[in-house]
Parts: structure tokens; C-alpha cells; sequence
């Protein structure tokens, strides 16, 4: 999916799905005030908070497809939500670098780098089994580096890194789009250890 269609899908989601299922939910609460039957009042409650459960759903996928920030406040702002909102969904404890000097780059070039860390943090997420993860992006001399550490599960074999399983092949290709290296290491019970370089 290119950026343009993330665009017009989070667009499409937020404007269609998200305020149905608003409207939907003041409907029901309108309902809860003028219900007689204490069952029925309980009966609409628990229907409320599902939908409220949906809506956050939806406003989150529409955040992964369009990231916020980026360009109102920078890719810093941006790599700070989606960290923070893993370290919701995760038991293991994140660590991040950030060099604001990336601030000056094209937009082409920071959707890519956070496109790469969300998948990176996905991939953490569903396969680690991890206790820290660390990302650090930084400028050196030349160019520009971004490490991903994990103390997880690892990888047995240098095939499983190129399984789709594990989102690989999509880092690959954004790494193959701003003309960079990817370095991998990994061994089983030995962590993941990944050095992209631009």
C-alpha cells in the first residue's frame, strides 16, 4: 500500500466509519436517559462501551495509516506516539534516541524512517519476546544510522530473516527506497540486532 492510499484510506476511515459509530454512540445514550428498565439501561451501557471500544480502535488504525505530526510538528513528535502507545501494548520497556537533526530531511525520507520503526516495533511486539528494546537514530559524518537492539527470542537462521512472517521484507524495501544498507544479527536466545545505514 503506498502513502497516498494509507492517506485516503485513514481519511476515508475517520470521516465515514469514526463518526457513524459516534453518532451511534450519543443514539444510545440519548437511549440510556429515557430507558425505564434498569436491565435495559445495563443491557445499552455495555453496548455503549463496545462501540467506544470500536471507535478507539478505528481512531488508532487511522493513526497507524496517516502518522500524526509529521509534518505539523516533526518525526520526533511522531516516533514518540507510536512509542508511547506500544509501551501500552507491551511488557517489554522501550528505550529511544532521536538526533533532531533529522528534522531537516524531506518528508519522503521521515515517513519511511517511521514506517521502519513501527514495523520494527511490531515485529518486537509479535515475535521477541523481549524484555528492552532500544532504537536509536542518529547522524554520523555522512550519513544516517538507525540500530534496533532487543534482548528476545532471535532468529535461527539468516532465512527466517526474510520471511514476511516477521515483516522483514517490508523494512527491506523501505531501506531499498532511501538507497541504504540493512545489516542483521541474530541468533536463537541471542537477541536481534539491526543496523540500517542511509
Amino acid at each position: 500500500m503506498t502513502e497516498k492510499e494509507r492517506v485516503n484510506l485513514s481519511m476515508d476511515l475517520h470521516d465515514s466509519v469514526l463518526q457513524v459509530l459516534l453518532q451511534l454512540r450519543r443514539n444510545i445514550e440519548g437511549l440510556i436517559r429515557t430507558a425505564d428498565k434498569t436491565s435495559l439501561r445495563k443491557e445499552l451501557d455495555c453496548l455503549k462501551e463496545d462501540i467506544t471500544d470500536i471507535a478507539h480502535l478505528v481512531r488508532e488504525t487511522c493513526i497507524e495509516l496517516r502518522p500524526p505530526f509529521i509534518k505539523e510538528e516533526g518525526l520526533e513528535q511522531a516516533l514518540g506516539h507510536l512509542i508511547a502507545s506500544t509501551r501500552l501494548q507491551c511488557d517489554f520497556s522501550t528505550y529511544f534516541d532521536y538526533d533532531s537533526r533529522l528534522e531537516g530531511l524531506s518528508y519522503e525520507f521521515k515517513i519511511n524512517i517511521y514506517r521502519i520503526v513501527q514495523e520494527l516495533l511490531n515485529n518486537a511486539r509479535k515475535h521477541s519476546n523481549a524484555n528492552e528494546v532500544e532504537i536509536s537514530i542518529f547522524y554520523d559524518e555522512s550519513q544516517i544510522i538507525l540500530l534496533y537492539d532487543d534482548d528476545g527470542v532471535g532468529l535461527l537462521n539468516s532465512s527466517e530473516m526474510d520471511t514476511n512472517k516477521i515483516g522483514m521484507f517490508s523494512i527491506k524495501e523501505r531501506v531499498r527506497i532511501l538507497n541504504g544498507n540493512i545489516e542483521i544479527n541474530s541468533s536463537l536466545n541471542k537477541g536481534l540486532h539491526i543496523c540500517i545505514t542511509v
